[in-house]
């Protein structure tokens, strides 16, 4: 894939004009997987080392998960996209990776020592 679009490409091309080029070059798969692994894997992990984040902050990344949508499908995207991308809302994005983190931090056995939670259990878990 690289080989196919990055060659044509010269260092001094702006950003935002690789990506207007490529919108009509990539096949939807390739966009969505960009998107997934370069942008929003970021996003994800910046939410949960910064948390908590004001409100205006969120709706800021919220418009950029948008923006993200708006460049898989090629088109102006709104919040009913992200359900067709299988996408979370990126407030529901951040609970999901804080609950993944508390998860791993309870159960883990491979989660390092000096960062799990120690919480003793009044009665067994069934």
């Amino acid at each position: 894939m690289s080989e196919i679009l990055l060659p044509r490409y010269k260092i001094n091309k702006s950003t935002n004009q690789f990506v207007i080029e490529t919108t009509n070059l990539a096949p939807y798969h390739v966009r969505k997987q960009l998107v997934e692994s370069l942008v929003l894997s970021k996003l994800d992990y910046g939410c949960v080392v910064f948390y908590p984040l004001p409100d205006y902050q969120m709706k800021r990344l919220q418009r950029v998960q948008t923006t993200c949508a708006s460049y898989v499908f090629g088109r102006c995207a709104v919040l009913e996209d992200l359900q067709k991308l299988n996408w979370l809302p990126f407030i529901e994005r951040r609970d999901l990776a804080m609950l993944k983190i508390a998860h791993k931090a309870l159960y883990e056995e491979t989660w390092p020592e000096y960062l799990r939670l120690k919480f003793q259990l009044s009665a067994p878990i069934i």
